[in-house]
């Protein structure tokens, strides 16, 4: 690394071994490369450039991609990441690709325009980012992110500087999503989405003989 770089993440995919990671060349951007588990703290290939902030969303008060997630999943390996300052603002967009195509050809990668969680995505919740991914033990799909409550008076939690980086009340939280009709992941379901609002209230009648 030639400048600051910071959250590396790792993934396998048809038994070659890949890192990802934030470093600031001018932007905040994501490079990755092919590592061998033997040596993973060595790149066996020169990093190619995975994304680098170019839409307005990821461009709001700093212009920043970092925190990449990988979830393989129908055949395709994504990559989620976070953009933009970490207030209100902060967001994830998403990465594709083949699994079976060259990862480290960029042309094998498609960038989403739009980010695919955002603030609006989370009632009561603000700037939600940098997520990561696991399985409960039923197998069911997590999401674990940080956000902050949309109202709320930060000084409740401590004392900061006005960088939103440093609000004490910016917390994991953890929530369940789902794979679509299409095989593609939802991280942005909203509780509407989970349950239809009309069978939110249900009505019970117990009978004692």
């Amino acid at each position: 690394f030639t400048s600051f770089s910071l959250d590396m993440t790792y993934f396998e995919n048809n038994g070659k071994h890949y890192v990802i990671w934030a470093e600031i060349k001018g932007d905040s951007s994501l490079f990755m490369a092919e590592i061998s588990p033997d040596e993973p703290w060595k790149l066996t290939s020169r990093p190619i450039l995975l994304t680098k902030p170019e839409y307005d969303w990821e461009k709001v008060n700093h212009r920043v991609n970092e925190g990449a997630a990988v979830l393989k999943t129908g055949g395709k390996v994504y990559v989620f990441f976070s953009a933009s300052g970490t207030g209100s603002e902060y967001c994830v967009g998403r990465m594709e690709a083949s699994a079976n195509a060259d990862l480290m050809d960029i042309k094998s990668w498609t960038k989403l325009k739009s980010p695919v969680l955002s603030s609006a995505d989370v009632p009561g919740e603000s700037g939600p980012g940098h997520n990561s991914f696991v399985t409960d033990e039923n197998g069911n799909l997590l999401i674990v992110y940080h956000a902050r409550p949309s109202a709320h008076d930060s000084k409740s939690c401590g004392s900061y500087a006005s960088d939103p980086l440093y609000d004490p009340c910016r917390h994991t939280r953890i929530r369940q999503i789902f794979i679509d009709a299409n095989g593609v992941p939802d991280i942005a379901m909203r509780p509407e989405d989970l349950l239809d609002p009309q069978y939110r209230t249900v009505t019970a009648t117990i009978y004692i003989n």
